[in-house]
């Protein structure tokens, strides 16, 4: 298998093989991102799609190979948010981990309660939850991800929970 930095190298020079196994390294994370924020496959769907061909169109800029996954995931984390943002649709797809809810019935409605908290916040303010607890990034990953400053992924953090926690507090 052949290095990060070659594999970026011969996909800068259009081999369209190489971009696949790219593609492929991070097709998993990019789908689980695209799904929470989006709302749905086929919305994930077309978020990787365009994720794609944006990646595919920039490549060329990228300047340093070791740099591939955060910036195809940035990329990813954009898309996701602009697709949100035009469907006006989304569901968070974030887990509840095994021992934290005590029964079925209760989790069935934490969890449809969460998702319906979740569908009233910004896509932006979906994706800084999904990067920073569903996939329990550190903030400074998470605003790079975001293409914001630390400071400003700290405040809307604070914002967006306090948010949330507005929101479920006055969900039925």
């Amino acid at each position: 298998m052949a290095n990060l930095a070659d594999l970026v190298h011969a996909a800068q020079a259009g081999d369209e093989a190489a971009f696949r196994t790219l593609l492929e390294r991070e097709a998993r994370w990019a789908f689980g991102v695209a799904v929470a924020v989006a709302g749905s496959n086929a919305e994930a769907d077309d978020v990787f799609q365009e994720a794609t061909l944006r990646a595919w169109r920039d490549l060329p800029r990228l300047r340093d190979p070791e740099m591939w996954s955060a910036w195809f995931r940035r990329i990813v984390t954009n898309s996701a948010v602009d697709i949100a943002r035009k469907t006006r649709r989304s569901s968070l797809a974030m887990p509840i981990r095994g021992n934290d809810v005590p029964d079925v019935a209760h989790a069935v409605e934490a969890t449809d309660g969460m998702r319906r908290a979740l569908d009233r916040l910004a896509p932006d303010e979906r994706a800084l939850l999904v990067l920073r607890y569903g996939r329990d990034l550190e903030l400074p990953a998470v605003a790079n991800l975001m293409g914001i400053r630390l400071g400003t992924a700290k405040s809307r953090l604070h914002r967006t929970l306090h948010k949330l926690r507005r929101i479920l507090e006055t969900e039925p």
